[in-house]
Protein backbone atom coordinates (compact mmCIF):
# COMPACT_ATOMS: atom_id res chain seq x y z
CA UNK A 1 0.00 0.00 0.00
CA UNK A 2 1.58 3.23 -0.54
CA UNK A 3 -0.28 6.41 1.43
CA UNK A 4 -0.24 9.67 -0.08
CA UNK A 5 -0.40 13.13 1.79
CA UNK A 6 -2.17 15.81 0.17
CA UNK A 7 -4.47 15.97 -2.55
CA UNK A 8 -3.30 18.45 -4.87
CA UNK A 9 -1.98 18.12 -8.71
CA UNK A 10 0.82 16.45 -7.34
CA UNK A 11 -0.48 13.69 -5.00
CA UNK A 12 -3.94 13.51 -7.39
CA UNK A 13 -1.46 12.59 -10.20
CA UNK A 14 0.93 10.15 -8.36
CA UNK A 15 -2.27 8.60 -7.54
CA UNK A 16 -3.23 8.15 -11.21
CA UNK A 17 -0.15 7.22 -11.92
CA UNK A 18 0.10 4.28 -9.30
CA UNK A 19 -3.49 3.19 -10.49
CA UNK A 20 -2.49 2.70 -13.73
CA UNK A 21 0.41 0.71 -12.54
CA UNK A 22 -2.30 -1.54 -10.67
CA UNK A 23 -0.63 -0.24 -6.86
CA UNK A 24 -2.67 -0.19 -4.02
CA UNK A 25 -2.88 3.17 -2.68
CA UNK A 26 -4.75 5.51 -0.09
CA UNK A 27 -4.78 9.61 -0.60
CA UNK A 28 -5.34 11.74 2.85
CA UNK A 29 -6.62 15.41 1.87
CA UNK A 30 -7.06 17.85 5.18
CA UNK A 31 -9.53 19.91 2.93
CA UNK A 32 -13.50 19.02 1.93
CA UNK A 33 -11.86 18.80 -1.42
CA UNK A 34 -8.89 18.27 -3.05
CA UNK A 35 -6.80 21.33 -4.60
CA UNK A 36 -8.61 24.16 -2.79
CA UNK A 37 -4.79 25.22 -2.07
CA UNK A 38 -2.18 26.53 -4.76
CA UNK A 39 -3.07 23.45 -7.38
CA UNK A 40 -6.56 25.13 -7.72
CA UNK A 41 -5.32 28.74 -7.52
CA UNK A 42 -2.84 28.67 -10.54
CA UNK A 43 -2.55 30.02 -13.52
CA UNK A 44 -2.97 26.73 -15.49
CA UNK A 45 -0.10 27.51 -17.84
CA UNK A 46 1.92 24.45 -19.31
CA UNK A 47 5.25 26.27 -20.30
CA UNK A 48 8.17 24.48 -21.76
CA UNK A 49 10.22 27.60 -21.78
CA UNK A 50 12.24 26.64 -18.91
CA UNK A 51 16.10 27.93 -18.19
CA UNK A 52 16.38 24.34 -16.18
CA UNK A 53 17.04 21.72 -18.92
CA UNK A 54 15.47 18.85 -16.61
CA UNK A 55 12.64 20.94 -15.78
CA UNK A 56 12.03 21.32 -19.38
CA UNK A 57 11.83 17.66 -20.69
CA UNK A 58 9.27 17.21 -17.87
CA UNK A 59 7.23 19.94 -19.06
CA UNK A 60 7.44 18.64 -22.61
CA UNK A 61 5.96 15.15 -21.51
CA UNK A 62 3.42 17.06 -19.60
CA UNK A 63 2.60 19.09 -21.84
CA UNK A 64 1.72 15.61 -24.40
CA UNK A 65 -0.52 14.41 -21.42
CA UNK A 66 -2.63 17.14 -21.41
CA UNK A 67 -2.83 16.63 -24.87
CA UNK A 68 -3.44 13.61 -24.81
CA UNK A 69 -6.21 13.31 -21.50
CA UNK A 70 -7.21 16.94 -20.48
CA UNK A 71 -10.20 18.25 -22.39
CA UNK A 72 -9.75 21.68 -20.50
CA UNK A 73 -6.43 22.05 -22.47
CA UNK A 74 -6.33 24.66 -24.87
CA UNK A 75 -3.15 24.88 -27.53
CA UNK A 76 -3.04 28.83 -27.99
CA UNK A 77 0.76 28.93 -27.35
CA UNK A 78 2.70 30.86 -25.50
CA UNK A 79 4.52 34.11 -26.67
CA UNK A 80 7.59 35.21 -24.28
CA UNK A 81 10.01 38.13 -23.64
CA UNK A 82 12.04 36.02 -21.57
CA UNK A 83 15.35 36.61 -19.71
CA UNK A 84 17.26 33.85 -21.74
CA UNK A 85 16.38 32.81 -25.59
CA UNK A 86 19.10 30.61 -27.08
CA UNK A 87 16.92 27.62 -27.27
CA UNK A 88 14.08 29.25 -27.72
CA UNK A 89 14.76 31.46 -30.90
CA UNK A 90 15.60 27.54 -32.24
CA UNK A 91 11.49 25.87 -31.90
CA UNK A 92 9.88 29.86 -32.49
CA UNK A 93 9.11 32.56 -34.38
CA UNK A 94 9.03 36.35 -33.38
CA UNK A 95 5.88 37.50 -32.99
CA UNK A 96 4.16 41.25 -31.84
CA UNK A 97 3.06 41.53 -28.54
CA UNK A 98 -0.90 42.85 -28.23
CA UNK A 99 0.43 46.08 -27.02
CA UNK A 100 2.16 46.28 -29.94
CA UNK A 101 5.60 48.07 -28.00
CA UNK A 102 7.87 44.79 -28.52
CA UNK A 103 8.25 41.44 -29.95
CA UNK A 104 8.65 37.99 -28.49
CA UNK A 105 8.93 34.73 -29.58
CA UNK A 106 5.76 32.70 -30.09
CA UNK A 107 6.28 28.88 -28.46
CA UNK A 108 3.04 27.59 -31.10
CA UNK A 109 2.73 24.02 -29.00
CA UNK A 110 2.21 25.54 -25.59
CA UNK A 111 -1.34 26.40 -23.91
CA UNK A 112 -2.91 26.00 -20.71
CA UNK A 113 -5.33 24.18 -18.98
CA UNK A 114 -8.33 24.95 -16.22
CA UNK A 115 -6.24 23.97 -12.96
CA UNK A 116 -10.22 23.08 -11.67
CA UNK A 117 -10.77 20.96 -14.25
CA UNK A 118 -7.98 18.88 -13.97
CA UNK A 119 -8.58 18.23 -10.43
CA UNK A 120 -12.04 17.12 -10.79
CA UNK A 121 -11.11 14.87 -13.34
CA UNK A 122 -8.47 13.28 -11.54
CA UNK A 123 -10.91 13.04 -8.41
CA UNK A 124 -14.15 11.92 -10.24
CA UNK A 125 -11.96 9.03 -12.74
CA UNK A 126 -13.02 5.54 -11.33
CA UNK A 127 -10.63 3.59 -9.34
CA UNK A 128 -9.87 0.13 -8.85
CA UNK A 129 -6.89 0.10 -6.41
CA UNK A 130 -7.67 3.15 -4.26
CA UNK A 131 -9.58 6.01 -3.14
CA UNK A 132 -9.09 9.58 -2.08
CA UNK A 133 -10.42 10.45 1.82
CA UNK A 134 -11.00 13.70 2.38
CA UNK A 135 -11.00 15.72 6.03
CA UNK A 136 -8.20 13.54 6.53
CA UNK A 137 -4.66 14.88 7.69
CA UNK A 138 -2.11 12.11 9.45
CA UNK A 139 0.92 13.71 11.64
CA UNK A 140 4.13 11.47 10.99
CA UNK A 141 6.25 9.81 14.00
CA UNK A 142 10.00 8.35 13.27
CA UNK A 143 10.63 4.45 14.84
CA UNK A 144 13.70 3.71 13.71
CA UNK A 145 14.74 4.03 9.82
CA UNK A 146 10.70 3.89 9.30
CA UNK A 147 7.96 6.45 9.64
CA UNK A 148 4.58 5.66 11.32
CA UNK A 149 1.03 7.55 11.06
CA UNK A 150 -0.95 9.37 13.69
CA UNK A 151 -4.10 9.52 12.97
CA UNK A 152 -7.11 7.93 11.09
CA UNK A 153 -4.71 5.38 9.41
CA UNK A 154 -2.39 2.78 10.41
CA UNK A 155 0.77 2.00 8.18
CA UNK A 156 1.94 -1.60 7.65
CA UNK A 157 5.80 -2.23 8.09
CA UNK A 158 6.18 -2.74 4.23
CA UNK A 159 3.69 0.36 3.30
CA UNK A 160 5.30 3.51 1.58
CA UNK A 161 4.29 7.09 2.76
CA UNK A 162 5.01 10.25 0.34
CA UNK A 163 4.21 13.41 1.60
CA UNK A 164 3.21 15.81 -1.40
CA UNK A 165 1.22 18.33 0.70
CA UNK A 166 3.06 21.26 -0.62
CA UNK A 167 3.37 24.04 2.29
CA UNK A 168 1.55 21.22 4.28
CA UNK A 169 5.42 19.45 4.10
CA UNK A 170 7.43 22.32 6.60
CA UNK A 171 5.52 20.73 9.40
CA UNK A 172 5.54 17.36 8.73
CA UNK A 173 9.62 17.90 8.31
CA UNK A 174 10.01 19.35 11.46
CA UNK A 175 8.10 16.63 13.48
CA UNK A 176 10.92 14.10 12.04
CA UNK A 177 14.40 13.82 12.45
CA UNK A 178 15.64 14.60 9.11
CA UNK A 179 19.35 13.58 7.72
CA UNK A 180 19.08 16.42 4.87
CA UNK A 181 18.30 19.94 4.98
CA UNK A 182 15.22 20.44 2.58
CA UNK A 183 15.75 24.37 2.41
CA UNK A 184 12.14 24.85 1.31
CA UNK A 185 10.32 28.65 1.16
CA UNK A 186 7.06 29.68 0.64
CA UNK A 187 6.11 32.18 -2.26
CA UNK A 188 2.46 33.93 -2.28
CA UNK A 189 1.53 34.56 -5.91
CA UNK A 190 -1.43 36.84 -6.63
CA UNK A 191 -3.86 36.42 -9.67
CA UNK A 192 -5.91 38.68 -11.02
CA UNK A 193 -9.40 38.34 -13.36
CA UNK A 194 -10.24 41.24 -15.49
CA UNK A 195 -13.25 41.67 -17.09
CA UNK A 196 -12.48 41.21 -20.86
CA UNK A 197 -15.37 43.63 -23.13
CA UNK A 198 -14.01 43.93 -25.64
CA UNK A 199 -12.38 40.40 -26.04
CA UNK A 200 -9.13 41.02 -26.48
CA UNK A 201 -7.74 38.08 -25.91
CA UNK A 202 -9.88 35.65 -27.16
CA UNK A 203 -8.39 33.18 -29.15
CA UNK A 204 -4.92 34.89 -28.36
CA UNK A 205 -1.72 33.25 -26.91
CA UNK A 206 -0.37 33.41 -23.30
CA UNK A 207 1.38 36.82 -23.05
CA UNK A 208 4.60 36.74 -21.01
CA UNK A 209 7.40 39.33 -19.69
CA UNK A 210 9.67 37.67 -18.01
CA UNK A 211 11.14 41.28 -17.11
CA UNK A 212 8.57 42.80 -15.28
CA UNK A 213 7.22 39.28 -14.04
CA UNK A 214 3.87 39.99 -15.58
CA UNK A 215 2.02 37.49 -17.43
CA UNK A 216 -2.09 37.33 -18.66
CA UNK A 217 -4.19 34.50 -20.44
CA UNK A 218 -7.93 34.87 -21.84
CA UNK A 219 -10.22 32.78 -19.97
CA UNK A 220 -13.43 31.60 -22.38
CA UNK A 221 -15.71 30.47 -19.93
CA UNK A 222 -15.59 33.81 -17.98
CA UNK A 223 -14.84 36.51 -20.87
CA UNK A 224 -12.05 37.40 -18.62
CA UNK A 225 -8.57 38.27 -18.24
CA UNK A 226 -6.30 36.21 -15.83
CA UNK A 227 -3.32 37.92 -15.31
CA UNK A 228 -0.52 38.48 -12.41
CA UNK A 229 2.78 40.45 -12.40
CA UNK A 230 5.70 41.62 -10.37
CA UNK A 231 8.21 39.06 -8.19
CA UNK A 232 7.09 36.21 -5.90
CA UNK A 233 6.77 37.12 -2.23
CA UNK A 234 8.75 35.48 0.55
CA UNK A 235 5.92 34.28 2.79
CA UNK A 236 5.92 32.09 6.38
CA UNK A 237 3.90 29.06 6.06
CA UNK A 238 3.20 29.40 9.89
CA UNK A 239 0.91 32.79 8.84
CA UNK A 240 -2.14 32.74 7.39
CA UNK A 241 -3.06 34.57 3.97
CA UNK A 242 -4.67 37.79 3.59
CA UNK A 243 -6.14 38.07 0.59
CA UNK A 244 -8.78 41.02 1.53
CA UNK A 245 -7.30 43.32 -1.01
CA UNK A 246 -4.99 43.57 -3.46
CA UNK A 247 -1.42 44.01 -4.51
CA UNK A 248 -1.94 47.79 -6.30
CA UNK A 249 1.73 47.28 -7.15
CA UNK A 250 1.20 44.44 -9.33
CA UNK A 251 -1.91 46.14 -10.77
CA UNK A 252 0.05 49.16 -11.74
CA UNK A 253 2.54 46.99 -13.31
CA UNK A 254 -0.58 45.57 -15.45
CA UNK A 255 -1.83 48.59 -16.52
CA UNK A 256 1.43 49.78 -17.65
CA UNK A 257 1.98 46.49 -19.62
CA UNK A 258 -1.46 46.77 -20.87
CA UNK A 259 -3.48 49.57 -20.72
CA UNK A 260 -6.76 48.09 -20.88
CA UNK A 261 -6.02 45.98 -17.87
CA UNK A 262 -7.17 48.96 -15.99
CA UNK A 263 -8.03 48.79 -12.34
CA UNK A 264 -11.47 49.89 -12.74
CA UNK A 265 -12.20 46.03 -15.09
CA UNK A 266 -10.73 43.75 -11.74
CA UNK A 267 -13.61 42.02 -10.67
CA UNK A 268 -12.11 38.94 -8.85
CA UNK A 269 -8.13 37.96 -7.32
CA UNK A 270 -6.86 34.58 -5.97
CA UNK A 271 -4.01 34.38 -3.82
CA UNK A 272 -2.09 31.20 -2.85
CA UNK A 273 1.55 30.17 -1.60
CA UNK A 274 3.79 28.13 -3.46
CA UNK A 275 6.83 26.24 -2.43
CA UNK A 276 9.80 25.45 -3.60
CA UNK A 277 13.11 24.44 -2.81
CA UNK A 278 15.99 27.00 -2.39
CA UNK A 279 17.93 25.78 -5.90
CA UNK A 280 14.81 25.74 -7.74
CA UNK A 281 13.89 22.07 -8.14
CA UNK A 282 11.34 19.73 -6.71
CA UNK A 283 12.19 16.84 -4.20
CA UNK A 284 11.10 14.07 -5.52
CA UNK A 285 12.26 10.23 -4.40
CA UNK A 286 13.13 8.65 -1.45
CA UNK A 287 14.42 10.05 1.76
CA UNK A 288 17.98 9.19 2.14
CA UNK A 289 17.58 7.70 5.54
CA UNK A 290 13.80 6.32 6.49
CA UNK A 291 13.18 3.58 4.05
CA UNK A 292 9.48 4.17 4.12
CA UNK A 293 9.07 7.29 2.85
CA UNK A 294 9.01 9.52 0.02
CA UNK A 295 9.02 13.10 -0.98
CA UNK A 296 7.28 15.31 -3.84
CA UNK A 297 7.39 18.51 -3.16
CA UNK A 298 8.73 21.91 -3.95
CA UNK A 299 7.21 22.20 -7.16
CA UNK A 300 6.74 26.16 -6.74
CA UNK A 301 4.64 27.55 -9.51
CA UNK A 302 5.72 24.49 -11.69
CA UNK A 303 3.13 22.35 -10.26
CA UNK A 304 0.77 21.84 -13.69
CA UNK A 305 3.48 21.89 -15.90
CA UNK A 306 5.37 19.16 -14.30
CA UNK A 307 3.41 17.34 -11.98
CA UNK A 308 1.88 14.44 -14.24
CA UNK A 309 5.40 13.73 -15.75
CA UNK A 310 7.36 13.68 -12.37
CA UNK A 311 4.28 11.52 -10.80
CA UNK A 312 5.02 9.07 -13.24
CA UNK A 313 8.54 8.75 -12.69
CA UNK A 314 8.08 8.32 -9.25
CA UNK A 315 5.37 5.54 -9.21
CA UNK A 316 7.75 3.62 -11.32
CA UNK A 317 10.67 4.21 -7.96
CA UNK A 318 7.70 3.31 -5.50
CA UNK A 319 6.25 0.19 -6.99
CA UNK A 320 9.61 -0.77 -7.38
CA UNK A 321 9.31 -1.06 -11.40
CA UNK A 322 12.71 0.87 -11.05
CA UNK A 323 15.56 1.37 -9.28
CA UNK A 324 16.51 5.04 -9.47
CA UNK A 325 14.35 7.83 -10.94
CA UNK A 326 15.05 9.37 -13.99
CA UNK A 327 15.81 12.69 -12.64
CA UNK A 328 18.34 11.47 -9.44
CA UNK A 329 19.08 15.88 -9.28
CA UNK A 330 15.61 15.98 -8.07
CA UNK A 331 16.15 13.33 -4.82
CA UNK A 332 16.52 14.83 -1.48
CA UNK A 333 19.86 13.24 -1.10
CA UNK A 334 20.87 16.18 -2.64
CA UNK A 335 21.04 18.16 0.43
CA UNK A 336 21.97 15.84 2.94
CA UNK A 337 23.57 17.41 5.97
CA UNK A 338 27.53 17.06 6.34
Amino acid sequence: MVHILGGGIAGLTLAAALERLEVHWQLYEKNAAPGLEASGKNAGIIRTYESDPLIRVLAERSLKYYRDHEPSFIGCGLLIDPWEIEYAAETSQLRKFSHGRKTGYFLRDNGTVEPEAVINRLKNQPYLFGAIRLHTELKLRASDRQVAFMGAAIAEPDDRIVVCCGDGSVPLMQSLPLHWSPGLVAHRRTLYSFNDLEKRFENQPVEWDENSGAYWRYLPAEQAILATAGEQIPWDVTLSIDDSLPDEKALAILEKENPFLKREYLKAWRTCRRLMAMDNRPYAGADPYFTNLYWFTGLGGRGMSIAPALAEDLAQVISGRRHQPDHEQFLPARALVS
